[in-house]
Parts: structure tokens; C-alpha cells; sequence
């Protein structure tokens, strides 16, 4: 048996990541070539022109990005929200990948269920990546990548940054640009987000945060006002028009009464729901930082319920890839015999 998965892990996780974001690519080159799409109010050519409906006339920071890179490297925009797709979930799954090797359960495991681990993670990452295309949108990568960020930047990391004052201002200055930039992708994954870590600060795991109990409190508080500010000022604002196009906003009825609905999202919460499960067990071993987005993702799988399609389960994919590590973690546990 080779001395460790590293290695293998990466490249096998590089090449199906790559190899999703190829077919993501030709999604986008299918739908910009569909006759109509460029002023089709749900659609992204829409939210440049500022005539889409909402939601997704509010969700114009990974459009307009991909417009602006479009303009400047002379590229077709469905070529640059191809590659911005590609980058994010790269980045997104390298970061996350090495917090498993982080962790503790991780480092003192044996070799084979560290081989086990990483098998599982790229398992769980490669399931989840097969419904991108299920209700397509282009904030669902970039969205992704920026949580893990946030994870990343929550998870005391003393290697990167020292305890000192300038060390704690950075990290909480960067945790502040970042909402930001959640927000103007969707405002509602940030302040869920954000209020999930707000609520483990009042509990004693929220020593256990890259920032200091008061800072982290802090920080996160101004984060839920910051993404409600952001979607407020998109909808008062910048697009006080914007309508949902005769359709309600809120889903919930028709969630409960229409059963097509329910297989995509019994498939796709499962893994959740196990994680939940193992958490009430007190099976618990995981960081503060774990815990926190844990509880944004379950405050915000409950705002998915009421006011979005259920089966659109590319809704969750953010909080689903970005809990992986603490899924597969879980697993290692579980198969330790710990």
C-alpha cells in the first residue's frame, strides 16, 4: 500500500473536478446558443440587462464578473463562466481537502482508513458535483468556493496567522470582504451563514474560532447586517422593479404537495441528514468552525424548504461540499471504532 493518499487524492480530484467543469462549460455554450435566451427573464444574459426576475436579478456579483472578464481578456462570457466555475471548485476542493488532513481525527488515524478518508471525500464530492447541471446556475461554484473560504479563514490556523492583534484584524477584515462578496452572489447563503456562527459564539464552542469569543461575535453579527443590507439595497435600490415574474416566493405548499419534488432532495440531503444524526449522538469531535456552518446550513436548509424549490437541490450544494470534510471525518470515526 502506497505510504499516503495525498497525492492519488489530488490528482484523481483535479481530473473529475476538471472534467465537471467541461460539461458545466458546454451547458452554459447550450443555453447562450438557445434561440430567445438572451432575453429570457430567468436566464443569466438577463441579469447583465438588468431584466431578469428576481432572485436572480440580485445575484448579479459572478455575472458580472464573467461579463467584465469577457469584455477585458476577449473572451465569450459562457467562456469565462466556464473558467470561473473550473477555478472556484478547484480551489474550493483543495482547500477543503487539506482541512480534512488537519484535522485530528485525520492525523491520528491509521493508513487505511486515512486511505478510506480520502476515498470517501472525493466519493462525496464527486456525488455531489453530479447535480450541478440540475437547475444550472452560474453562483452555485463561485458561492461554493467563498464558503470554503470563510471555513478556512474560521479554523484556527496558527501556521498562516499568529494570535497577535494585527494577525486577528486581518483574518476578521478578510471574514468582513468575503460576506461581502457572498452577498452580491447570494445574499442568503452569507446571512445564514453568518448567523450560524453568530449562534455557536454564545455557546462554549465558540472559543474554539479563529477569532477571539468577543471578535468572532462581533465579526459574524456584522456579517448577518452586512448580507441583509446587501439584498435590501438590491431590491429598494438598484432593482426596485424586479418582480418573480408571477410566481410566489414562497414554496412551501407546493413543496409538501408535489411528490416530484421529493425524490431529488431525499437523494441529495442524505448525507446532511447522517451528519445531523452523528452530531445529536454526541459522535461531536469536530472545530468550532465545523459546528458553526453546520448550524448556517441547517438554518438555511429550513429558509430552502419554505421559500425554494426543493428539488432544486443545487441550492444546498454550497453548505453540502463545503461539510464533506466534517462528513467524511464522521465516517473515520465511526470506522475507528473511536
Amino acid at each position: 500500500m502506497a505510504s499516503n493518499p495525498r497525492r492519488m487524492t489530488l490528482v484523481v480530484l483535479a481530473a473529475t473536478l476538471c472534467a465537471a467543469s467541461f460539461l458545466n462549460y458546454w451547458q452554459y455554450s447550450k443555453d447562450f446558443y438557445m434561440p430567445g435566451f438572451a432575453t429570457y427573464p430567468a436566464g443569466w444574459m438577463a441579469v447583465i440587462k438588468g431584466t431578469a426576475y428576481a432572485p436572480e436579478q440580485y445575484r448579479v456579483g459572478v455575472v458580472q464578473t464573467a461579463y467584465w472578464l469577457s469584455q477585458h481578456l476577449h473572451m465569450g462570457i459562457r467562456h469565462a463562466l466556464g473558467l470561473l466555475d473550473a477555478i472556484s471548485v478547484l480551489v474550493a476542493a483543495f482547500l477543503l481537502y487539506g482541512l480534512l488532513e488537519r484535522s485530528a481525527i485525520y492525523r491520528n488515524a491509521t493508513l487505511a482508513v486515512k486511505w478510506f478518508g480520502s476515498a470517501a471525500f472525493v466519493l462525496l464530492v464527486q456525488f455531489y458535483m453530479a447535480w450541478l447541471l440540475w437547475y444550472q446556475r452560474p453562483e452555485t461554484l463561485p458561492m461554493t468556493m467563498l464558503v470554503a473560504l470563510l471555513l478556512w479563514l474560521w479554523t484556527r490556523k496558527k501556521i498562516w496567522l499568529d494570535e497577535s492583534v494585527l494577525g486577528r484584524l486581518i483574518t476578521g477584515c478578510l471574514i468582513i470582504l468575503i460576506t461581502l462578496a457572498q452577498a452580491l452572489v447570494r445574499a442568503d447563503v452569507a446571512f445564514m451563514l453568518n448567523a450560524g456562527v453568530f449562534i455557536v459564539c454564545l455557546t462554549r464552542f465558540g472559543k474554539g474560532l479563529a477569532l477571539p469569543r468577543s471578535a468572532a461575535t462581533l465579526s459574524s453579527l456584522m456579517g448577518v447586517v452586512l448580507a441583509g443590507s446587501v439584498q435590501l439595497y438590491m431590491m429598494k435600490v438598484a432593482y426596485p422593479l424586479t418582480t418573480y415574474g408571477g410566481t410566489s416566493p414562497f414554496a412551501l405548499k407546493l413543496n409538501i404537495f408535489t411528490p416530484h419534488r421529493w425524490p431529488p432532495f431525499v437523494l441529495f440531503i442524505l448525507p446532511f441528514v447522517w451528519l445531523l444524526v452523528q452530531i445529536a449522538r454526541h459522535r461531536f469531535t469536530g472545530n468550532a468552525a465545523n459546528l458553526a456552518f453546520t448550524v448556517g446550513g441547517l438554518l438555511f436548509a429550513g429558509v430552502w424548504v419554505v421559500i425554494g424549490k426543493i428539488d432544486e437541490v443545487r441550492i444546498f450544494l454550497p453548505f453540502a461540499i463545503v461539510l464533506v470534510p466534517l462528513t467524511v471525518q464522521m465516517a473515520m470515526q465511526r470506522l475507528d471504532g473511536v
